[in-house]
């Protein structure tokens, strides 16, 4: 594993319980995520069992610690979310697909925003992305296909000596932002259609 390769990741705020956080945009990860840390200073509690585990950079497994649902103010709007609870002792959230395409999210590079869409809202909200070096995770989940999702540490966020400060998402690089774009929108269609 190369672990000085450099990527390109995305971060948007997004506000819990009047706590504001610097949230990871994962195109890259079926589920969204928050570390046991920075729930902990929520309302909201574990409400759910998960068969989900993360392979860490090390070789080690982390389980879930379960899932909940938490309700996130981003833009303009107040919103729930279902996120697996990841033991860590940073302060993180993670947006995967399955809040990228529930909100019909667009994502525009050229101008750094997000416009997430459904049948009331159009919101646009910024984004900013930088370089970080790349990790890579597997999560196994019980009844589901074997599925490889990458995260990273963030270079000037996270202490390099601790393992568990490295559950983050990774973009592709630079030259393959247009295919992940095309697949969001893939996800996009895909939803609609089914709910036709």
């Amino acid at each position: 594993m190369d672990l000085e390769k450099h990527t390109v990741a995305m971060k948007t705020p997004i506000i819990i319980d009047d706590i504001e956080v610097k949230a990871i945009i994962d195109t890259g990860a079926a589920a969204s995520a928050i570390s046991s840390a920075l729930l902990e200073e929520t309302q909201f509690a574990i409400t759910e069992k998960s068969n989900t585990r993360c392979i860490m950079a090390d070789g080690s497994r982390v389980a879930s610690l379960g899932k909940t649902e938490i309700e996130i103010e981003i833009g303009e709007i107040i919103t729930p979310i279902l996120v697996e609870v990841i033991d860590s002792k940073d302060w993180t959230l993670i947006i995967g697909n399955d809040f990228l395409a529930e909100w019909n999210s667009n994502i525009d590079f050229e101008s750094k925003t997000m416009t997430l869409q459904d049948k009331e809202y159009i919101i646009e909200i910024p984004i900013t992305y930088y370089r970080q070096k790349k990790v890579t995770f597997e999560v196994h989940e019980e009844n589901f296909e074997e599925e490889i999702i990458e995260y990273s540490s963030l270079d000037d966020d996270v202490h390099e000596n601790d393992i568990y400060q490295e559950i983050y998402n990774i973009l592709k690089e630079e030259d393959e932002m247009e295919e992940l774009t095309k697949q969001l929108e893939e996800l996009k269609i895909t939803k609609q259609l089914k709910e036709r």
